[in-house]
């Protein structure tokens, strides 16, 4: 492991500028990859240090979001699929608050674009989308980017336990209303 991480550290230091440049392109392409975000935060704390990676892993992961915007935007018929996941995920009431959204981000097996979707859903437009974006992906790049090499070595009770915690919080945030429908309410089974 040392030496990947000593043949990494020379390979950063001999491209320059293009290093964290192409970092950012592999957040870009990492959904094309099949990569988890974990991993690629996880490969910027051990290449760039707990300093510099964050702040890639920020860009990247914003860019990310952006480009999933721009997609949904240009091709609305992809992201029905998306809007079906989510409902058969979530349910098609559940509305997520960005505190919330942010917490389920720290959860590695929750879809961090399914997440990114009901960013989407939840904000009106371009310029409150990137703030929201911005937002949720900072407690998980602080996470796994600065804490990533400390959080590896939880046994599987500590990594339980941190996932407990994180649960916990998206109970506490969450939004304390429920809107339905006066059919939903009043559903007529036909006889």
């Amino acid at each position: 492991m040392e030496l990947l991480k000593q043949q990494a550290l020379s390979i950063v230091q001999l491209s320059g500028f293009w290093g964290p440049l192409l970092f950012i392109l592999l957040h870009i392409i990492r959904p094309i990859l099949f990569l988890p975000v974990i991993f690629v935060c996880l490969l910027g704390t051990v290449v760039f240090g707990s300093v510099a990676s964050p702040i890639y892993s920020l860009i990247g992961m914003t860019l990310s979001c952006l480009i999933f915007y721009c997609i949904g935007k240009l091709c609305p018929e992809t992201f029905q699929k998306v809007a079906k996941l989510k409902d058969k995920v979530f349910g098609d009431r559940l509305q997520f608050t960005a505190f919330q959204i942010a917490c389920l981000r720290l959860v590695p097996f929750i879809h961090f674009h399914l997440l990114t979707y009901c960013l989407y859903e939840m904000t009106v437009d371009f310029k409150e989308y990137v703030r929201v974006s911005i937002f949720t992906n900072i407690p998980f790049v602080l996470l796994y980017s600065i804490v990533g090499e400390w959080f590896l070595q939880f046994s599987y009770i500590q990594m339980a336990l941190c996932i407990l915690v994180c649960l916990g919080l998206f109970y506490m945030l969450r939004k304390r209303e429920w809107c339905m429908s006066w059919s939903d309410f009043f559903k007529v089974e036909a006889s």
